[in-house]
C-alpha cells in the first residue's frame, strides 16, 4: 500500500548492511557472549552481524503464534493478519474522569483499568495501564501486575523497570497457568522491549530478552528512534535504522533459542522542529508503522504497532491521531496495536480515551470487514419480487441479516436532535464518563482461586523484603 516490493528490499538490504558494516552497541555480557559463539564480530561493546546470520534468525523466528487468556482459552492469533488492541503501562500520570484533572498514576488506577478493560469488546489484551507513582519503583512492575491479573481474565501485556521485576512477573504467571511447562505451553502474558536508539542494546533489555528467549515466551522488540534526532529525518532512512535494530533483536533472540516466538516493531516519533517536543501522535508515526507492517508482513514475522495522541486530555485532537493510526494499522493487518487509551505521546493515561478508541476500533473493524456477497446478501430476487416503493422494515430477509450487516454503537449518537437535548444534550465524552461509571459498579470478572491470590501475595511480599521496603 504504501511501499512497492523493490522498495522493502532496499530498505531490507539497508538494515543488513547497516548491521554488518556499522553494527551495534551491546552493553551486557551473557548477549555479546551469544553473539560470540555464533560467529559474529565483537569488539568491546560493539557488535557486527553478517547478514547470512540474520538470514537464517529470519527463517528460524515463528511466523504465527498464539496468546491465550488467563483462562487458558486461546485469544490472539498472531500472524493470522488480524490486528489486536490493547493499553500499555508506562505512564506516570492519570487524567482523572471525576475530577478532569492530571494527577500520579496509582496502584488502585490498575485494579479499575482491568475491570473496565475487562468489558471493552474491542480492547483484547490488558496491560496495568500505568506505573503505579504510590507505592516504590523498585517493586512497582510485580504489583501493577498483580493488581492487573487479579481483575481481568484477558491477555496481559506488560513492560518493566528492572530484571527482578520482570522474573517475578514470569514467576507469578506460572504458578497462575500451574507451572512453568504449562505457561509455556499456553501464554497469556507477552512483553515489549526496546532499543535504545541509535543501535543500542541496554544490559537490562539484553536480559529480559534472554529470559523471554530461554522461556520460549512471547515478546516484541521495537526500535524507537525520533525522526532527526536519533535517526535520520528522512522516513525510508528512519525505517532502514529501525530494521537494524529490530533485527539485533530477532537475532539475540533467535541465537539464544532458536525458534522462540518474537515480533517486531517500529516507535518512530518525531521532535517538534519548533517545540523541541517528541511526539506519537504525528502523521509520520502512523505512516512508519504502516510502512513497517508492510516489511514485517514481507519477512512472514509478527509486528507490533502504536496509536497515540500528543493531546493532553480526551478532545478532538485526541481522536483524530490515533483513530488515523488504528485505520492504516488494521487495513495493513498488523498483528499488535499497543498504547490505545494514552495521552501526550505515552505520558497520561485515561479511561475516557481508552473507552472513546474502543468505540472507533469497533467502527473500523467494521469497514475492514468489507462487504460480503453472495446470493442472499445480494438480495437479487428479494429486490425484483418486492419491485418499487416497497419497504424492507419488516421482511425476513432483514430481521435476518442487520444484526451481522449493521455496526452498532455504545457511545456514539444516533438520535434525533430533540431525543438529544432532552436527555441533557450529552456529549460523546460524557458517555463515556457514564460508561465508565456503570462497568466500575458492575460484578468483578471470575476471580482466581483463594490459593493462587496467597501464593501471588507471597511473592509480593518477599520481595519487598528483598528491597528492605516496609510492609
Amino acid at each position: 500500500m504504501f511501499l512497492k516490493e523493490h522498495e522493502i528490499k532496499m530498505i531490507i538490504q539497508a538494515g543488513f548492511d547497516i548491521l554488518e558494516s556499522s553494527g551495534a552497541h551491546v552493553m551486557q555480557e551473557e548477549a555479546l557472549e551469544v553473539f560470540r559463539k555464533n560467529n559474529c564480530k565483537v569488539e568491546g561493546s560493539l557488535v557486527k552481524i553478517p547478514a547470512t546470520i540474520i538470514e537464517e534468525c529470519i527463517k528460524s523466528t515463528p511466523a504465527k503464534w498464539t496468546v491465550y487468556d488467563r483462562e487458558g482459552n486461546e485469544r490472539l492469533f498472531i500472524g493470522e493478519g488480524k490486528t489486536y488492541y490493547g493499553s500499555a503501562d508506562v505512564a506516570t500520570h492519570f487524567l482523572d474522569y471525576k475530577t478532569d484533572e492530571v494527577r500520579d498514576f496509582t496502584l488502585n488506577d490498575s485494579r479499575l483499568a482491568a475491570r473496565l478493560m475487562e468489558y471493552l469488546p474491542n480492547i483484547d489484551f490488558v496491560c496495568p495501564f500505568g506505573t503505579p507513582q504510590d507505592i516504590s519503583q523498585a517493586i512497582t512492575s510485580a504489583n501493577a501486575f498483580e493488581a492487573t491479573v487479579t481483575n481481568t481474565t484477558k491477555p496481559i501485556g506488560f513492560m518493566t523497570l528492572d530484571v527482578e521485576n520482570h522474573e517475578a512477573i514470569i514467576k507469578m504467571a506460572s504458578i497462575i497457568r500451574g507451572g512453568m511447562d504449562n505457561l509455556k505451553k499456553k501464554p497469556f502474558i507477552l512483553t515489549l522491549l526496546e532499543s535504545i536508539s541509535p543501535l543500542t542494546l541496554a544490559s537490562e533489555t539484553s536480559a529480559k530478552m534472554l529470559i523471554m528467549a530461554e522461556n520460549e515466551l512471547p515478546y516484541f522488540f521495537t526500535g524507537a528512534p525520533s525522526l532527526g534526532a536519533t535517526s535520520p529525518v528522512t522516513l525510508a532512512g528512519s525505517l532502514a535504522q529501525t530494521v537494524a535494530e529490530t533485527f539485533l533483536g530477532l537475532a539475540l533472540t533467535q541465537l539464544k533459542k532458536k525458534g522462540a516466538p518474537v515480533g517486531i516493531g517500529a516507535a518512530i516519533g518525531i521532535i517538534d522542529m519548533s517545540t523541541g517536543v517528541y511526539s506519537l501522535g504525528a502523521p509520520e508515526t502512523a505512516l512508519c508503522d504502516a510502512a513497517f507492517t508492510e516489511i514485517a508482513r514481507y519477512l512472514k514475522i509478527p509486528n507490533w504497532t502504536t496509536s497515540v495522541t500528543q493531546s493532553k486530555t480526551p478532545d478532538q485532537q485526541a481522536v483524530i491521531e490515533p483513530t488515523l493510526a488504528i485505520l492504516l494499522n488494521e487495513i495493513e493487518g498488523a498483528d499488535v496495536n499497543w498504547d490505545v487509551g494514552y495521552l501526550e505521546s505515552a505520558l497520561i493515561t485515561s479511561f475516557e480515551e481508552i473507552v472513546l478508541l474502543d468505540e472507533i476500533i469497533g467502527m473500523v473493524r467494521r469497514i475492514n470487514r468489507g462487504i460480503e456477497v453472495n446470493e442472499d446478501t445480494l438480495a437479487k430476487d428479494l429486490i425484483i419480487n418486492a419491485g418499487p416503493g416497497k419497504s424492507y422494515l419488516d421482511d425476513d430477509h432483514t430481521l435476518r441479516n442487520f444484526k451481522k450487516e449493521l455496526w452498532f454503537p455504545t457511545i456514539k449518537d444516533n438520535k434525533p436532535l430533540e431525543v438529544w437535548q432532552a436527555e441533557g444534550k450529552l456529549t460523546m465524552r460524557d458517555r463515556a464518563k457514564n460508561k465508565i461509571e456503570k462497568i466500575l459498579a458492575s460484578d468483578n470478572p471470575k476471580e482466581l482461586s483463594g490459593k493462587i491470590k496467597s501464593e501471588l501475595r507471597d511473592i509480593l511480599a518477599s520481595f519487598k523484603i528483598k528491597n528492605r521496603i516496609d510492609l
